[in-house]
């Protein structure tokens, strides 16, 4: 990933913003991938994966 966005926005954000495209999906099988990040290390991950799974969860 030398050079490439990926490198320069890091790993947070990256997985950040995969996170705001599976939240965005509706893909209710996604959830357990977002789940799986709500214990990550990073405040800002630990939210988008939070809001991931509040909008996949049918109501």
């Amino acid at each position: 990933f030398s050079k490439s966005p990926v490198k320069r926005i890091g790993r947070n954000r990256f997985v950040r913003n995969v996170l705001y495209a599976v939240g965005n999906s509706d893909d209710e099988a996604l959830i357990p991938t977002a789940r799986a990040l709500l214990d990550d290390p990073d405040p800002v991950v630990r939210d988008a994966a939070a809001w991931a799974v509040a909008r996949l969860t049918p109501r």
